[in-house]
């Protein structure tokens, strides 16, 4: 097995991966997308290792495969959406989309998204924004997994 694959050929094995979990091809190559971006930035816990972990989570129903995700409420400058428990990145990469195209408008959005999965590297979509010429701040909630400075629990 070698120690290296070219990105095109994760790129297909990933997408090969989600098809049979029943993801559509577009919203697959959004999480592939995501994935490969943070392994190619060496954020390798949230790269192509985490592939298992979210097919078992397809699999098993805990997120859904084909969400609808809609927008629940929309304003000027906000946009609320539900994910209806589809991935994480893809939910995440829709929301950062209509904040930007907000944010071009107005000047500054706010974007709230529900029923959304683990995001992954939470650093891609602030990247996303400033892609688009725009400053970012990216935050989500999770699980507690570290004490917080100077505790035990």
């Amino acid at each position: 097995m070698p120690d290296q694959y070219a990105l095109d050929e994760l790129q297909r094995f990933g997408l090969a991966v989600y098809a049979s979990a029943g993801v559509p091809a577009a919203d697959a190559a959004v999480v592939v997308d995501a994935q490969l971006e943070s392994d190619c930035r060496g954020v390798d816990t949230h790269g192509f290792q985490r592939l298992p972990w979210y097919v078992d989570r397809l699999v098993a129903g805990d997120n859904n495969p084909r969400p609808r995700i809609t927008v629940v409420k929309d304003t000027a400058a906000t946009v609320t959406l539900d994910g209806d428990g589809g991935l994480g990145q893809l939910v995440c990469t829709r929301l950062t989309e209509a904040v930007i195209e907000k944010a071009a408008a107005t000047g500054v959005a706010v974007g709230v998204a529900r029923r959304s999965n683990d995001w992954g590297c939470g650093a891609r979509y602030p990247r996303l924004a400033a892609r688009a010429g725009l400053g970012s701040f990216a935050t989500t909630t999770s699980i507690p997994t570290l004490a917080p400075f100077g505790t035990r629990t």
